[in-house]
């Protein structure tokens, strides 16, 4: 990839913040439109099927943050070490 570093740095805002935006927005927004109305049949206030997409929401949610936590320190790690490696020299 170090032949074509647009197409590099392309992908890696893709799949940095593009791919995590979408999915948590789409995620999101399909459990909003889930949330039942007054004419809907449920216990009480709430219906299972909600309670079932609304967990797998925040887990999607609590893997997506993650990834980008992890990758962030990936990032950070591999910056500190390549710069320590450039003084060296």
């Amino acid at each position: 990839m170090k032949n074509y570093p647009k197409f590099s740095d392309w992908v890696y805002w893709l799949y940095t913040w593009s791919f995590p935006t979408l999915l948590l927005t789409f995620v999101t927004v399909k459990v909003m439109f889930e949330f039942p109305g007054k004419n809907q049949i449920s216990f009480a206030w709430i219906s299972w099927t909600w309670v079932f997409s609304l967990i797998f929401c925040l887990m999607i949610w609590v893997t997506t943050v993650l990834y980008l936590i992890f990758r962030f320190q990936g990032t950070e790690k591999q910056m500190t070490a390549d710069s320590d490696k450039s003084e060296r020299e």
